[in-house]
């Protein structure tokens, strides 16, 4: 089984704070199985592995072109300093 990182860094913590958003719900009202999402995020998120996307074969590692993080720090390291 693959476990090579397949998020982009952005996705991996919009997971994050999603997840401790919806497990921190089990805290602050009824606990319910909707806190296993929510911790099943929060690990996503944290060792940018997806088991979905291992299965749909798809690898957002590389290919993100999101401007927050990952274009900006690919192109500074394309452009020559002066």
């Amino acid at each position: 089984m693959n476990l090579n990182k397949n998020t982009c860094k952005c996705e991996r913590l919009v997971r994050i704070v999603v997840g401790l958003a919806i497990a921190s719900l089990a805290f602050w009202g009824p606990s319910s199985p909707w806190f296993l999402l929510g911790l099943i995020l929060v690990v996503v998120g944290a060792g940018g592995w997806c088991p979905l996307y291992t299965l749909l074969g798809i690898d957002r590692s590389k290919s993100c072109k999101c401007s927050c993080c990952c274009k900006g720090k690919t192109e500074d390291k394309e452009k020559p300093q002066v």
